[in-house]
């Protein structure tokens, strides 16, 4: 059976690079919406952000690390990045 978004073309995954390596995250409209919805529950959007990240990538992995050392404002433009092509109201 075909699902309503079955004609959209499925938005592959986005490796950023940063300057402890990369890291590597489903596109945004790619995140499962129980991760969304758990993360919206949260207060500020920092919160929700690593929400988001630690739902896609465990708290104990690799990616996590490096993120863990990036400065504040590497963190808000890999934030950017990655959000960049696509809303997750799309």
């Amino acid at each position: 059976m075909k699902e309503p978004q079955d004609h959209l073309p499925k938005q592959g995954p986005v490796t950023l690079e940063t300057s402890r390596g990369p890291i590597t995250l489903p596109h945004p409209t790619q995140i499962p919406a129980g991760v969304i919805r758990r993360a919206n529950k949260l207060g500020d959007d920092l919160d929700k952000f690593f929400a988001i990240v630690e739902g896609i990538l465990g708290e104990d992995s690799d990616e996590i690390a490096r993120l863990d050392e990036l400065t504040m404002e590497e963190l808000s433009q890999v934030f950017a990045q990655w959000g960049q092509g696509a809303s997750l109201g799309e």
